[in-house]
């Protein structure tokens, strides 16, 4: 199996194309709902970590009824097309963390909290 991180037009590339290759199609009409899921799960795993072009299909896979024909087409994607996540190389002397978070509690009839987070990589320019 190749490694998952290339380097690539000088960059980072970190990608699952053996992975993707490793993925089974579904036969019309002969799977079972344990199938699909799994498939699904597969899929939305792939879309997590290198793919998010993907992520879009993988939530919507999640909200219907088992569709061989809809996920035999994203599996046929990922084999055919396979891409993964470029990173540019970054100068240690300008980078920074950035993080952002967004609580939301008060808004929620049970006052639970909603949160979402993000960390970026970027070049500090100026007092930014």
């Amino acid at each position: 199996m190749s490694s998952l991180l290339e380097e690539f037009r000088g960059m980072l590339k970190l990608h699952q194309t053996e992975y993707s290759k490793s993925l089974k199609k579904l036969s019309p009409s002969s799977f079972t709902a344990q199938e699909f899921a799994h498939l699904r799960g597969q899929l939305a795993y792939i879309a997590t970590s290198t793919r998010p072009d993907n992520a879009f299909v993988s939530a919507q896979l999640a909200q219907v009824k088992p569709q061989d024909a809809t996920v035999n087409s994203v599996i046929s994607d990922l084999v055919e097309n396979p891409r993964g996540i470029g990173f540019a190389k970054l100068d240690l002397e300008t980078l920074q963390v950035r993080g952002y978070a967004d609580a939301l509690f008060d808004k929620n009839a049970d006052y639970t909290s909603q949160l979402g987070m993000a960390f970026v990589l970027s070049y500090s320019y100026g007092n930014e």
